[in-house]
């Protein structure tokens, strides 16, 4: 479980970070992004809210889509974030080829589309 500052709960801002079009495709899911707004100082050790989302339409089963959201959050939870401080809000909304996935697939793809967001979408400094 994500820890309370961690966990994306609005609606609005999951709606936001879908119209601001800022996103990169994986086998596994689909991550769209919401940068910070520049400020003066850099805010360290404060990680985005993410949310994980699953659709009807990959299983009608909510036991099979809360198992798919939990493999999907360990894998994020074991992530290394440290360049994840520039992102404000972060929405997966994961495809049904998770469920039946290796893990070590799992966390690989995780690691490799943060990295292509980074370069999509990271700080210019």
């Amino acid at each position: 479980m994500l820890p309370l500052a961690e966990r994306l709960k609005r609606s609005h801002l999951f709606t936001k970070a879908y119209s601001v079009r800022k996103s990169v495709n994986s086998q596994f899911f689909t991550l769209y992004i919401l940068p910070r707004l520049n400020k003066a100082k850099p805010v360290d050790n404060i990680l985005p809210m993410t949310g994980f989302v699953v659709s009807k339409k990959v299983s009608k089963s909510a036991c099979q889509r809360n198992r798919i959201k939990r493999r999907v959050r360990e894998a994020y939870r074991r992530l290394d974030k440290k360049s994840l401080d520039q992102w404000y809000v972060m929405v997966l909304v994961i495809k049904e080829s998770v469920l039946k996935a290796p893990w070590e697939d799992i966390c690989r793809t995780m690691e490799t589309a943060f990295s292509e967001a980074i370069q999509k979408y990271g700080r210019r400094n």
